[in-house]
């Protein structure tokens, strides 16, 4: 061969391009917030490869990474976007005692005669989630003796805070609530209330009776806000507005990942449910997913589920994750409609990656909430964001 032949020079296939649209779970932090913890995770744990990120060249809701695998050289390039709905989360920190003691009982009432109580009831369902739902059940009914509590004591100390329909009864009638109330406020000194609403911490309980009341009004599509549309609604709407925009603007993804953080992956189904042909070059992750609990307490969610189970468009893949010790997060659920179809057994549940079950990174007993917020930690469940197709 003489000097002057050029050597071939080996091919260089581009990046793989891939939008990545998180969908965050309950939380009133600010938008964008979740984007950039992920964004941040994605730095810190994606095991194997380097990143580097900028400024979407094209869209401002978007930031851009391109992971470079050290081992084998292959590059993705990630356009991360947020579905945010936190803002669709009610401020409850205004309401009345009052307010707060029918919001209690209709949230107590509906969890504990659904179809949850009675799977927990007849103890159907693994043995540790059982167990961490009648531990929640009773942090809910503490939580509402505390606002029983708060309520009479309001009562005790004024006893022109009594709705109107009470104030209307006859003195004697009056009479008897103020003398109960002062029998309730009595209690509130009980040295084992105080110690275990001083360990948990009223802001924890209430947290949690919040949290429980919205996944209540997103289940039964409860109208919140002025205009008097649904709750899940409203949230669905905004995944699949942003999912329209990225299936159908100027920039040609090769793929499109879906992230469902906790009740977002709730809202994540129900938005790629309305989807066809273009669930074939999505795939969705789904970080301590509720689904297969919240199906016992809803048909609702059973029905998008079977939704997207019985497309024939299937999913390009369902990355499903759930810490071991996360006792409230379940693997992928089993539909029954599903099972029991003859044109869709063949597909269901072998169509799918059985559940990864990493270890969760270590937290603080104590610390809030601290489960579902490891995720973002989580090595396994970032390096599948950036590993190419497999």
């Amino acid at each position: 061969m003489s000097e002057d032949t050029p050597t071939a020079t080996p091919a260089v296939s581009p990046p793989l391009k891939r939008a990545v649209i998180l969908v965050p779970g309950f939380s009133k932090r600010e938008k964008l917030a979740a984007r950039h913890q992920l964004i941040n995770s994605i730095h810190s744990y994606s095991d194997g490869y380097s990143t580097t990120e900028s400024d979407h060249p094209q869209d401002s809701e978007a930031v851009q990474i391109t992971a470079h695998s050290r081992k084998d050289g292959f590059d993705v390039t990630l356009d991360i976007y947020e579905a945010f709905w936190g803002d669709l989360i009610p401020d409850w920190g205004n309401e009345s005692p009052w307010q707060r003691f029918k919001r209690g009982f209709s949230m107590i009432f509906y969890w504990g005669t659904g179809g949850l109580a009675k799977a927990v009831w007849h103890w159907r369902g693994p043995f540790k989630t059982l167990v961490a739902l009648v531990i929640s059940g009773l942090l809910l009914i503490l939580w509402y003796l505390t606002v029983i509590s708060v309520l009479v004591g309001a009562i005790v100390n004024d006893p022109s805070t009594l709705p109107p329909a009470l104030t209307a009864l006859q003195p004697e009638g009056s009479q008897w609530i103020q003398n109960f109330a002062g029998l309730i406020e009595s209690w509130r000194h009980w040295p084992t209330v105080f110690f275990v609403v001083g360990l948990f911490s009223v802001g924890f309980l209430e947290t949690l009776a919040n949290m429980c009341t919205f996944v209540r009004s997103y289940l039964r599509d409860d109208a919140l806000g002025e205009d008097r549309i649904g709750i899940r609604a409203k949230a669905r709407t905004r995944v699949v507005d942003l999912l329209d925009s990225v299936y159908d603007g100027d920039e040609p993804y090769d793929e499109v990942h879906v992230i469902g953080h906790s009740l977002g992956s709730v809202i994540a189904v129900d938005a790629l449910s309305e989807y066809g042909p273009e669930l074939t070059r999505t795939t969705l992750h789904t970080w301590g997913s509720m689904l297969s609990l919240l199906i016992l307490q809803e048909q609702l969610l059973e029905r998008e589920l079977s939704k997207v189970y019985g497309s024939k468009h299937k999913l390009a893949n369902w990355i499903d994750i759930a810490f071991k010790s996360d006792v409230l997060a379940s693997p992928r659920p089993h539909v029954r409609t599903i099972e029991n179809d003859e044109l869709t057994k063949n597909f269901y549940p072998k169509a799918f990656p059985d559940t990864l079950r990493p270890r969760m990174p270590w937290h603080s007993v104590f610390s809030k909430f601290s489960t579902h917020e490891s995720y973002y930690r989580s090595e396994v469940a970032m390096t599948k964001l950036v590993c190419p197709k497999e």
